[in-house]
């Protein structure tokens, strides 16, 4: 995969890792909160298929489990600055 070489082969693959854990920490926060206060905005016709919202929140929760919750990233910014 190209984004795994230039992660592993630059001089700054460290801090590349950490920003985007930094990065990811926020926005996944940030992208739940939302659209569960997106949901809760609609009410009950925002879980039907009239409207998107369920998808921005089932997309947030996907997101979570695949590419790591805001938990798991601060968690490996931490144990990066304690390296």
């Amino acid at each position: 995969c190209i984004a795994d070489d230039v992660l592993s082969a630059g001089p700054l693959a460290d801090e590349l890792a950490e920003a985007a854990s930094i990065a990811k920490s926020y926005c996944s926060e940030a992208y739940f909160k939302n659209a569960g206060e997106a949901l809760q905005m609609h009410g009950g016709v925002g879980f039907t298929w009239e409207y998107d919202v369920h998808l921005y929140f089932k997309r947030a929760k996907a997101s979570e489990h695949f590419l790591g919750n805001s938990s798991y990233h601060r968690e490996r910014v931490a144990g990066g600055l304690l390296d």
